[in-house]
């Protein structure tokens, strides 16, 4: 009992090295406007106290928002995504709909960040997506730009799109992160929608550590087994 006794606290230990990092709870926020002067914001609430969530709905100026969500998860390894359906109206006036998700208090080690994007859009539309931190802790801070802009234009309909920005490191601890969306048809009437993902790399010697306590308890429990082995031989 005494080398499952050793294996769980080894266990334990390598869990919370690799994990559980706490951060002081944030409070994230989602910005729309649509350059002509209407804005719109929405301010996060938990979901269970493992997320915040915050999501619009409604009219836009020549836009319709039949819904934008924008979802974090606090802890060692942040996650967010920012998803949107919208509609652009006819108009004599072109506008660009830019739809900004950000977070803060972030404090993981990571290597960099993964960011993932699908949709589809009508034509004559452009669907951009960037991402934004790292530098403070301050939420929409875009004075740095991570990885490069992606951006996708109708043909064709549907597009998706993905890249790993490795970093040297932050300047900052705890720091934020911004999603920054953009859906733009001129003054044509259209429809977009894309669902925008965000998550960290971790540090290789984060996964060098998480491999070694796999490897020690693969060994102790081989151990235990061979030494059972034995006993019934016996």
């Amino acid at each position: 009992m005494k080398s499952f006794s050793n294996l769980g606290v080894l266990l334990a230990v390598g869990v919370t090295a690799f994990v559980a990092t706490p951060r002081a709870f944030a409070t994230a926020e989602l910005i729309l406007s649509d350059g002509n002067g209407h804005t719109a914001t929405v301010v996060a609430s938990s979901c269970g106290g493992t997320c915040e969530v915050a999501s619009f709905n409604g009219s836009l100026g020549d836009w319709n928002i039949n819904v934008t969500t924008g979802t974090s998860t606090p802890g060692e390894s942040p996650q967010m995504d920012l998803n949107s359906i919208d509609h652009h109206n006819l108009s004599a006036t072109a506008s660009t709909l830019t739809i900004k998700w950000s977070d803060n208090a972030f404090t993981p080690a990571t290597a960099g960040f993964q960011m993932n994007i699908g949709g589809t859009v009508g034509a004559h539309g452009t669907v951009t997506a960037a991402l934004y931190g790292g530098n403070s802790d301050t939420e929409f801070d875009l004075s740095h730009q991570i990885g490069t802009t992606m951006s996708f234009s109708n043909p064709p309909t549907s597009f998706s799109g993905s890249e790993n920005a490795y970093l040297s490191g932050l300047s900052a601890n705890p720091y934020a992160l911004t999603e920054v969306a953009t859906i733009s048809f001129g003054r044509a009437a259209g429809q977009a929608s894309f669902d925008f993902s965000v998550d960290t790399i971790p540090e290789p010697s984060s996964v060098f550590l998480l491999g070694t306590v796999m490897l020690l308890s693969i060994g102790v429990i081989c151990r235990k087994v061979a030494a059972g082995k034995r006993s019934s031989e016996v």
